[in-house]
């Protein structure tokens, strides 16, 4: 039935000997390669998957920690800021007090050469007063030109020294 078909028996049973001598010689030396190679390729594979997971992780860890060092260095900035506005504003106290003693002084001095120079050179020394009082009030409003209540108190004040200097 075989030979109707075209096919020789003899022939079909060597190429099947021929077949597995090939099958079994390839599987003995070549596909015992290949399945070497194809287990070392999958071990690189699974490593680079792990070092990837690794590198991820590490990658987030690091996220987090820049985020956290962002954060304290934003407080640490903001801390500073207000140390600063601290300080600025004891500076000042500071200057204002001085600027009033030292305002204080030098009214004090003027006082004393008016009374001493009134009965000689009255309207001279109203001159110097008037002087004295202008520059006296623009730098203490060139000081504190920033708080209205201050700057209100200084001109009643200075106004009624010059009222007192006239009479």
């Amino acid at each position: 039935m075989l030979e109707s078909l075209g096919i020789n028996p003899v022939l079909l049973i060597a190429q099947a000997i021929s077949f597995g001598v090939l099958y079994y010689v390839l599987n003995k030396f070549l596909f015992s390669q290949i399945r070497t190679a194809l287990d070392e390729r999958t071990a690189a594979v699974n490593k680079t998957l792990a070092d990837k997971s690794e590198i991820e992780h590490r990658l987030q860890a690091f996220e987090q920690e820049q985020k956290a060092a962002h954060k304290k260095a934003a407080e640490e900035v903001q801390k500073m800021m207000v140390e600063a506005k601290d300080a600025a504003a004891a500076t000042k106290a500071e200057l204002v007090a001085k600027a009033r003693d030292s305002a204080n002084a030098e009214i004090v001095v003027a006082q004393k050469r008016i009374e001493q120079e009134k009965l000689n050179a009255e309207v001279e020394v109203s001159k110097h007063a008037k002087s004295l009082a202008q520059s006296i009030v623009q730098q203490l409003l060139a000081e504190k030109s920033s708080d209205p209540q201050w700057q209100q108190e200084q001109i009643k004040a200075s106004l009624e020294t010059l009222k007192q200097s006239k009479s």
